[in-house]
C-alpha cells in the first residue's frame, strides 16, 4: 500500500511547479492540475459514440468474486465469452487506471462486449479502495519484480482463472490504461511465460521509476534521453496506444517503450502509415507497425494526434474514454489474436 496521500505527491512532483491552467476536456499544460483529471469521473453520458457492430451483447451476468493467495488478496470481475466457436477460449486481463474502478473501465473500453471478442474471457482486476487512487504499484522494487507485490498477485489471479475456466494458457493477454497500462508492462516483463502479448494505452516504461517521486517525473516530463531501464526487458509482443496531447502521461513514455521493446531486436521491416482527422470530429492518427522474422506485428505504435488521457475510440458512458479516437479495443484484440505463446513458456503459466 502507498504511504503517501495525493497532495504529497503534489508537493513533492515536478507536476506542480506551474499555475493550473486546464481546458474543458483535453488539457494541454503538464501541471498539477492535470493529474486531477486521473482522480475525477467524467460526465456520464450515453454510449451513441460507438457503432453497433462494434459491439456484441453479453447476456450472462458477470462473475463477482474475490481471490487469496501468499501475495495478497484482490476483488475481480470475469466475463464470459458471449458466444463459443469451438476453439480454444482465450483471456484478456484488463487493468484500470488511477481514480477508475473496474465498473468504469469495462464500461469505457467495452473489451468484454466487443465484436472481436469471441471466445475470449474478460477480466477486469479491482485495486484496493485503500490505495491511493486506487493506483496500480507499478513502480519501485516490489512493484517492478517478479515474484513481489501487485505483479506476483495479478499474475496468480490469471493462472487461477486460466485453470478455472478451461482457458488456454497459450492465448491469456494483459492490457490497461495510464497506471493500468504500466502495470500491464510490468507484468509482461515479469511473468513472460504468462502473458503472451500485452496493450499498453498512454502507459511508462518499464524498470524506470523507482519510487514515488519518480514516478510522477516520468508521467509529466517522459524519460531522459540517456536512462536506461534497471533492468533489460523481455521482447513480449506489444501494441502501444498514446495521444500526442497527453497532458497527465506524457507522450515520449510511449516512445520509451517501444524503444525498449525494439532493442537489439531483428526486424524485418518497419511500415508507418497516417490517417487524417475527418469532418465528423475523429482524431487524426498514425500507425508505426515493426515486423519480425516470422512475419509477425511484434509492436505497433499508435499515435493519436490532439488525443489526451484517455482510452481511444471508448464509450463516453465510461470513465475516461474518448470516443473520437481509433478503437483500441479492437486493434488490442485483433493484434492478441495474432499472438500465443511457444509451447514450452505454456507448461510454467499454469503453475
Amino acid at each position: 500500500m502507498l504511504s503517501i496521500t495525493l497532495e504529497q505527491m503534489l508537493e513533492r512532483s515536478v507536476l506542480a511547479d506551474s499555475t493550473p491552467s486546464v481546458g474543458e476536456e483535453f488539457p494541454r499544460r503538464r501541471n498539477a492540475a492535470a493529474l486531477t483529471l486521473v482522480a475525477s469521473s467524467r460526465e456520464q453520458r450515453p454510449c451513441t459514440a460507438m457503432p453497433a457492430t462494434r459491439t456484441t451483447a453479453r447476456r450472462v451476468a458477470p462473475i463477482e468474486s474475490h481471490f487469496d493467495c501468499d501475495a495478497g488478496s484482490i476483488d475481480y470481475v470475469l466475463y464470459a465469452p458471449a458466444t463459443r466457436t469451438g476453439g480454444e477460449a482465450s483471456l484478456v486481463v484488463m487493468l484500470h487506471g488511477a481514480g477508475q474502478d473496474a465498473a468504469g473501465f469495462a464500461a469505457g473500453t467495452r473489451m468484454h462486449a466487443h465484436a472481436e471478442a469471441v471466445d475470449t474471457w474478460v477480466l477486469y482486476p479491482c485495486q484496493s479502495d485503500d490505495v491511493p487512487l486506487r493506483c496500480w504499484s507499478w513502480f519501485g522494487a516490489q512493484g517492478q519484480a517478479r515474484g513481489h507485490g501487485e505483479p506476483a498477485l495479478l499474475a496468480a489471479l490469471t493462472r487461477a482463472v486460466v485453470a478455472e475456466h478451461d482457458i488456454s494458457p497459450r492465448r491469456v493477454y494483459a492490457a490497461g490504461l495510464s497506471a493500468g497500462a504500466a502495470m500491464a508492462i510490468v507484468l509482461g516483463q515479469t511473468h513472460p511465460e504468462v502473458f503472451a502479448a500485452i496493450g499498453s494505452h498512454s502507459g511508462l516504461p518499464y524498470a524506470t521509476a523507482a519510487d514515488v517521486l519518480a514516478a510522477l517525473n516520468m508521467m509529466a516530463r517522459g524519460p531522459a534521453r540517456s536512462m536506461r531501464p534497471a533492468r533489460r526487458g523481455t521482447r513480449i509482443p506489444t501494441i502501444v496506444f498514446h495521444g500526442d496531447a497527453d497532458p497527465t502521461v506524457h507522450p515520449d513514455n510511449a516512445d520509451a517503450i517501444v524503444k525498449g521493446l525494439l532493442d537489439g531486436a531483428e526486424l524485418v521491416s518497419r511500415s508507418r502509415s497516417t490517417r487524417p482527422a475527418s469532418d465528423d470530429g475523429a482524431h487524426a492518427y498514425t500507425t508505426i507497425t515493426y515486423r519480425d522474422s516470422r512475419d509477425r506485428n511484434c509492436v505497433e505504435h499508435w499515435i493519436i494526434h490532439d488525443g489526451g488521457h484517455a482510452w481511444s475510440g471508448g464509450c463516453a458512458a465510461g470513465s475516461h474514454t474518448d470516443p473520437h479516437g481509433p478503437d483500441a479495443t479492437g486493434a488490442m484484440l485483433r493484434f492478441f489474436r495474432s499472438h500465443r505463446l511457444e509451447p514450452r513458456c505454456t507448461q510454467s503459466a499454469t503453475r
